[in-house]
């Protein structure tokens, strides 16, 4: 079996051959941004709807396991016990993975491959989003959320939804 590590080289290295543009986020990209390295089960990557069929067929053409346990926002790969998700959405809808999140990511190195990063604001949407709620919950954003309010107010659309001022509870 295959380490993680290796699997997870393995497939970013498919996936950036196939042109499968694709996004970091997760622990890899948190330990980063905060420089807080953490212990992960997973590979979170972030990829369009339009892109993820492509995806899946580049991963299972090299011998991985795929499945798509919630066709509206996840599908996950498999090797072993480590395993990949590929997320194109939140659970709920509100958080596509759309060109703004490619516009915004930051280049970086990650297990030695060049790869971008999920911008930090669209981690911190996709999150708030992931358990399929219906409503933002931003007490918890730090103190310096100029930056986040900014980009909040670019994505209004996309959400339908401004983030209310610290302390407002639900947008």
């Amino acid at each position: 079996m295959r380490s993680a590590e290796t699997f997870y080289f393995d497939a970013l290295t498919q996936l950036s051959r196939s042109a499968v543009p694709f996004l970091v986020g997760g622990a890899f990209a948190f330990a980063r941004y905060a420089g807080i390295e953490r212990a992960t089960k997973d590979l979170d990557l972030f990829v369009r709807e339009e892109d993820i069929a492509r995806a899946l067929r580049s991963l299972r053409d090299r011998g991985y396991q795929v499945e798509v346990p919630f066709p509206h926002w996840l599908a996950k790969v498999h090797c072993g016990e480590p395993f990949i998700d590929l997320i194109f959405s939140s659970g709920n809808g509100v958080a596509r993975v759309d060109d703004g999140w490619f516009e915004h990511a930051v280049k970086q190195e990650i297990l030695g491959l060049p790869v971008r990063l999920c911008p930090a604001e669209e981690m911190i949407w996709s999150k708030a989003f992931v358990q399929e709620r219906d409503t933002l919950q931003v007490q918890q954003i730090p103190a310096d959320d100029d930056e986040i309010r900014q980009r909040g107010a670019r994505d209004a659309g996309k959400a339908g939804k401004v983030m209310p001022e610290r302390g407002g509870g639900a947008a």
